[in-house]
């Protein structure tokens, strides 16, 4: 029978045609019984989950395929052709432009562009909501990594570098801070206009922002204005009524909170074991770790980056500038 005159296989679970007979039944697996891995213990949903498991996981015997270019290796072949293709291909590559209007995003793949369509611009966009906070989510990746979070005692990955007592939530973070931290010849972010550098592109963009004093991230409300998006998402909640609001309450004391950081916070200070962060040139001991930064760049290193237009007197931050003034050169004095 030609190819072109061959019927479709159809599934019976669902109106999807296949056009080989090949095609079906690879895609019956996915309809099957949820898999256990023998050789770990690991339940997967189906057949065909457990058959890229087996092959990813605990194929090759832990031999991976190096890129010859760079110092990336692979579990899988394909995986490296998708490396290659998409990060020392030597031609440009097309982009496909997403068709909504006002939208500028750009995708490789079709399947990318479709669904970023499906999740931005949908009429009616499928949701995943959270059972425990009611939160809403755009895929359910995105809900499943969610969830730990409801989970306080979380398990964590230890960092095996010596003298290193971190603890990452999962193992593409805990990849990241080795990168970042413990590698040999880490690759930093240098600002062109101070020369200061960051571990991640992410706070090397966040820092670049500050040096501009434009705020881009406006409250319809009240019209305060912050540099990050998220910042101001946060500032946003304070204008909802108080009933109406998510409130993190915690189980051991009376105490409430209006963001789950602070909840994980007191949690942590109050009711827990806290890790103690010590100042290296006196005997300040502080929880949080932001405090003890601030406390070594005022006392100890002394940053007084702020100085005054009128005495040339510096200040290690603007509203004690700002204070300088106001006692200091006033119209009176």
């Amino acid at each position: 029978m030609e190819y072109n005159q061959m019927e479709n296989w159809k599934s019976s679970y669902r109106p999807k045609a296949f056009k080989s007979k090949t095609g079906l039944t690879q895609h019956f697996l996915v309809h099957g019984p949820a898999g256990i891995c023998k050789i770990c213990g690991k339940t997967l949903k189906n057949q065909r989950a457990l058959l890229i498991h087996l092959s990813y996981t605990h194929g090759h015997q832990g031999e991976m395929i190096p890129c010859e270019i760079c110092s990336k290796a692979f579990k899988m072949p394909g995986n490296l052709r998708q490396h290659m293709n998409s990060v020392h291909a030597t031609t440009t590559r097309t982009k496909l432009p997403c068709s909504f209007l006002g939208c500028d995003k750009t995708f490789f793949h079709n399947r990318h562009l479709t669904r970023h369509y499906n999740e931005q611009h949908s009429e009616n966009p499928t949701r995943f909501p959270c059972t425990i906070c009611g939160k809403e989510f755009k895929s359910k990746n995105l809900l499943n990594r969610h969830h730990i979070t409801h989970n306080m005692e979380r398990i964590r990955l230890p960092c095996q570098y010596v003298g290193c007592g971190k603890g990452l939530l999962n193992k593409k973070d805990l990849l990241n801070h080795c990168k970042s931290q413990h590698s040999e010849s880490p690759h930093r972010f240098s600002c062109p206009l101070c020369g200061k550098e960051f571990n991640t592109k992410k706070e090397h963009e966040y820092h670049i922002i500050k040096h501009t004093t434009e705020k881009a991230h406006k409250c319809a409300t009240c019209g305060w204005s912050s540099f990050r998006k998220s910042t101001l998402i946060r500032h946003e909640v304070t204008h909802q009524d108080k009933l109406s609001r998510s409130i993190f309450r915690c189980e051991l004391c009376v105490k409430t909170f209006l963001y789950k950081s602070g909840l994980q916070l007191h949690h942590k200070n109050h009711h827990g074991t806290p890790i103690m962060h010590e100042c290296e040139f006196c005997d300040y001991k502080v929880s949080w770790k932001p405090s003890l930064t601030f406390h070594l760049k005022r006392v100890h290193y002394r940053e007084l980056n702020y100085e005054c237009y009128f005495c040339g007197k510096k200040f290690f931050n603007f509203p004690e500038l700002r204070s300088h003034c106001r006692r200091r050169h006033t119209l009176e004095n």
